[in-house]
């Protein structure tokens, strides 16, 4: 009797597995893998254009590229801190209907900083079905950090800009030395 339950305990956990694989084979068609994470079929980045960056009229360029083909999609834009767009009104930067697999769009935004310290954009790329249903979204951020002297960007956050600020000030010779008992 024990074996009979073994085998069956067995093969449940094999019919298990084997339908796991089957659906993470099928979940892979609608999203990719990048260092083991799972993606929506959106790819979009944000890149400042201009070096050195300067506070009024900063220019950056939204890579858009839907992975499948969907019904519609739409970029939402927000700001935060010292960072304002340019048209301050429009919060919708692009809308598209019928979108094709592997669709690449570029959209340009200028901001610029009202004053110094922190402020950051994020763009909401959103991708709907053909029912205007809600499919998935990306969420892409660039955080600045404006200075008198300088303005830096990054996507890994304030923290990050202002250990490159202080890397800056200590290559142009403003800080002399950095005490560590403090």
């Amino acid at each position: 009797m024990n074996k009979r339950i073994l085998i069956f305990i067995c093969l449940i956990t094999l019919i298990g597995c084997s339908e796991h694989n089957k659906s993470q084979s099928e979940g892979r068609t609608a999203a990719t893998r990048q260092s083991g994470k799972m993606l929506g079929p959106i790819r979009a980045t944000l890149e400042v254009v201009e070096e050195p960056i300067v506070r009024e009229h900063m220019r950056l360029n939204l890579h858009v590229e839907y992975l499948r083909a969907e019904g519609s999609g739409r970029v939402v834009f927000e700001s935060s801190g010292v960072i304002q767009k340019l048209e301050p009104d429009k919060k919708i930067l692009a809308e598209w209907t019928g979108i094709k697999e592997g669709q690449t769009t570029i959209i340009p935004i200028t901001i610029n900083a009202q004053k110094f310290g922190e402020g950051s954009i994020r763009v909401k790329v959103e991708a709907y079905d053909q029912n205007g249903k809600f499919h998935y979204s990306s969420n892409p951020t660039q955080y600045f950090l404006v200075k008198e002297g300088a303005v830096l960007a990054g996507r890994s956050g304030f923290t990050d800009l202002k250990l490159q600020y202080i890397a800056h000030l200590k290559k142009n010779g403003k800080i002399l030395h950095i005490r560590r008992d403090l």
